[in-house]
């Protein structure tokens, strides 16, 4: 499925979404390599909040409006 299409798939579950967030490790290169070439952007630190996510040290957004 190609990366557009996977973020039009998420957006039929919330059309009105402004931005879709996602936390991941850095050590999965792969995958934080394909996040960034969707538009995805870490979060700055001063906007984070604790997360439940044991292994979790990067979180990343992408802006849709």
């Amino acid at each position: 499925m190609p990366k557009s299409a996977r973020i039009e798939t998420a957006l039929h579950f919330d059309p009105l979404a402004a931005r879709l967030f996602l936390e991941t490790n850095r050590k999965l290169e792969n995958a934080v390599h394909l996040y960034e070439a969707v538009g995805f952007t870490p979060v700055p630190e001063e906007k984070l909040q604790a997360s439940p996510y044991a292994r979790s040290d990067l979180a990343m957004e992408l802006f849709l409006v």
